[in-house]
């Protein structure tokens, strides 16, 4: 259980960013063009944030000699996945934000609710106790709004954080630039 919660500890950081700033950070990087996708890159960051979360569950199981039970439902996973994606394609019309919605409930739902149940039944532990143990102490440092503003990216290169708004990635590089310029040093 210990090496779950490092593992949260390590993951939630980047998952955040890629939450709360990954359409600002897509922006700057890839142009205007791509504003649009900054909810799906989000989508998919909380499917492989929890898929991700499960991997020590994953080395453990397999240690043990119980690795079936990934191959089912690494298929599975993969199979309900490509019908929900046509369907959300074909009947929804949903478009790529259906594939992404598509990939993203099996995945939760194997890698968030089938694999932690297994594991836990396997291993002679209750739920309760990993959400206790694991789950809640490793989340409540990454849940601050002050914290995550303060971790980001715009707060290391010394744009003020203001709690009250989205990041401005714009404005960060254009201080950057203008330090540049000045020929100071950051």
């Amino acid at each position: 259980m210990l090496t779950q919660k490092y593992m949260l500890l390590v993951l939630l950081p980047g998952s955040f960013f890629l939450i709360l700033l990954g359409g600002d950070f897509l922006s700057m990087w890839m142009g205007p063009e791509v504003d649009g996708l900054a909810l799906m890159l989000a989508i998919l960051t909380v499917g492989h944030l929890i898929r991700l979360s499960q991997y020590s569950s994953f080395l453990v199981l397999v240690g043990k000699g119980e690795h079936k039970i990934f191959g089912f439902l690494a298929v599975s996973v993969a199979v309900v996945a490509m019908l929900l994606a046509v369907f959300a394609v074909r009947v929804l019309n949903l478009g790529l934000m259906g594939v992404v919605i598509a990939n993203v409930i099996p995945m939760v739902i194997a890698h968030g609710a089938l694999l932690p149940w297994y594991y836990c039944r396997k291993m002679g532990i209750r739920v309760l106790d990993v959400i206790r143990s694991v789950l809640v102490p490793a989340s409540l440092p990454a849940c601050s709004h002050r914290v995550m503003a303060s971790l980001s990216a715009v707060g290391l290169l010394g744009v003020p954080a203001d709690h009250d708004r989205k990041c401005d990635w714009r404005m960060a590089c254009q201080r950057l630039d203008s330090r540049a310029d000045a020929g100071r040093t950051f």
